[in-house]
């Protein structure tokens, strides 16, 4: 072997002449590339007029005397170009740079980032430890682009793992934001470390925006959607099937997860299973837009409320209104079954009883402030229903049974459209409208016992009825200070007027029949009755057709 394996020095041969030569030779070579300092690493052919000692990393494309030297370390030594090829691990300093390099057997490239990787632990001004193995105290951190993009990445092992950035107060945290247990992305804040609030959470999926603890952002509907609700589900289920798995086990969080939504122009339904639902508070849905939500049986039942036979005996009136329906709603103590609060109301109630058990005092159904809400086929048995307030209700095929107080009572301004719909056997009037109320009422009943009132209508309201049948009661149907139109209506039964107007009613009779009772019709107090066509039956009139009397009352044809 002629010459070191590393540096590629010359030993001295045995026996060798001139050792001198060799010596210097291996003398001038140590000088070149140890505490090796070039001046340069871009220049391909030599310089002009070099300096004794200069030292140079060759670059691609070599020509002149460094020819066929790329890479290499140039060193003017004698008057001559002395050049030596690197091996991997040689480092440089290049001067023009500032810049330290190693060769890594291909190229010159960082000593940096040669030099530290893999590095176990980096401390800049700090101790880095076991946990933090990069550590830094600066009063400001710089990561700068190289010449175009620059993206800080924190990368983990699985969904289930944390990546996220945690501020912190005296190394307590404050603030984190990150995918913190999931791939979903979450701000939270902490006021001590320990306790942590989820101020906002984006969906991975979809990239809508919830506010966890409390705020009034809706995720939207892209399409209308079915939720379940099942006597075998569970509230910790997302509702989105009909199985015990998947399906809800309360009305309520069923309205409290569509609540929550922005319906957008879409439908949101609510499929209740067969069965009995006990609450004890309020149904109350408190989302926007309530006239796209529907509450509704998953199955139709076979008799529709208005056909249910009725004894008038409320035991046995009950019992029949649970065998028609497939889903109860029942409440015994004394709350509203169902309530549509100012935030909005339950567009649409379908095929469901809705019963008190029990005496009662409150409404089974409460509406106020605007609401909206249209039941049809469903039975509302007991407490009786409040609509106030500006509420509108648009009833089809319902029944509303054994209320105590009012069976159906409307109030300041609301709006009520009924078609098909039978009130009975309330405690008190079976149908009341007061305080500029409209109603608008085509066929069904209103059934009242001999002792309590058929239907009261006073105090500027407007009414409508057409094909309605009005039984029993003391009046069948009072008026005072209101409009009614009476088109084809039918009376018996009532215990003292079929139709009484008193204090300024006014009312429009055309057609009808008076079938049994009393059979009179009777105005007073300055009211109005015009008849187009007078009910068959033989009804008797106070005052006579065409004669003005009882305090300037007027019926007339």
């Amino acid at each position: 072997m002629e010459q070191t394996p590393n540096l590629k020095l010359p030993y001295i041969m045995a026996a060798q002449a001139q050792k001198h030569v060799t010596h210097n030779e291996a003398i001038r070579a140590l000088d070149a590339i140890v505490q090796l300092g070039t001046l340069d690493r871009d220049l391909s052919a030599p310089p002009a007029s070099p300096v004794e000692g200069d030292r140079y990393i060759v670059a691609a494309g070599a020509s002149g005397a460094w020819s066929g030297h790329d890479g290499s370390i140039a060193a003017w030594q004698d008057g001559v170009w002395m050049l030596h090829a690197p091996v991997p691990g040689w480092i440089a300093w290049v001067a023009d740079e500032d810049a330290l390099v190693a060769f890594d057997g291909t190229a010159w490239v960082s000593a940096g980032a040669g030099s530290i990787n893999p590095a176990p632990l980096v401390g800049v001004n700090a101790t880095a430890d076991a946990t933090n193995r990069l550590s830094v105290a600066s009063p400001a951190t710089l990561f700068n682009h190289d010449g175009g993009d620059h993206r800080l990445k924190i990368n983990k092992a699985a969904a289930g793992n944390t990546a996220s950035m945690l501020y912190q107060t005296g190394f307590s945290g404050r603030a984190e934001t990150g995918l913190t247990g999931d791939d979903d992305y979450h701000f939270k804040v902490s006021p001590d470390g320990s306790t942590w609030f989820e101020a906002l959470l984006v969906d991975k999926d979809s990239g809508y925006v919830s506010f966890p603890s409390g705020s009034y952002a809706r995720k939207p509907l892209t399409a209308s959607t079915a939720f379940y609700v099942r006597t075998d589900g569970s509230d910790g289920n997302d509702g989105s099937a009909n199985t015990a798995g998947s399906a809800f086990l309360t009305i309520q969080k069923a309205l409290d997860v569509v609540g929550g939504l922005d319906l957008g122009i879409y439908f949101a339904t609510i499929y209740v299973n067969d069965g009995t639902y006990t609450i004890t508070s309020a149904l109350v849905y408190r989302g926007y837009q309530g006239g796209q939500v529907i509450l509704r049986a998953l199955n139709e039942p076979s008799t529709s409320p208005e056909f249910i036979t009725l004894t008038g005996t409320k035991a046995t009136d009950e019992a029949a209104v649970r065998a028609a329906h497939k889903v109860v709603v029942q409440a015994s103590s004394a709350i509203n079954l169902l309530y549509a609060d100012p935030a909005g109301a339950i567009g649409q109630v379908r095929n469901i009883a809705f019963i008190q058990t029990g005496a009662h005092t409150n409404g089974v159904i409460n509406n106020f402030s605007g609401s909206a809400t249209s039941p049809t086929k469903c039975t509302f048995f007991g407490g009786g229903t409040n609509v106030v307030s500006d509420a509108r209700w648009a009833i089809s095929n319902c029944l509303f049974a054994h209320a105590t107080g009012a069976g159906l009572n409307g109030l300041a301004a609301a709006s009520v459209f009924c078609s098909a719909t039978v009130f009975a056997h309330a405690t008190g009037t079976q149908l009341q409208i007061f305080d500029l109320t409209q109603i608008s009422m085509f066929g069904g009943k209103v059934i009242a016992a001999a002792a309590a009132s058929g239907t009261n209508i006073d105090r500027g309201a407007g009414t409508y009825f057409s094909g309605v049948s009005f039984e029993g009661g003391v009046n069948g149907l009072f008026v005072s200070m209101s409009d009614v139109q009476l088109i084809g209506c039918t009376f018996s039964g009532a215990s003292a007027r079929c139709l009484y107007l008193g204090n300024a009613g006014r009312a429009y009779i055309n057609g009808g029949s008076i079938a049994s009772g009393a059979t009179l019709i009777f105005a007073t107090q300055r009211s109005a009755i015009r008849i187009a066509a007078a009910p068959t039956g033989g009804p008797t009139y106070s005052p006579a057709l065409g004669v003005v009397g009882n305090n300037e009352s007027y019926i007339n044809t």
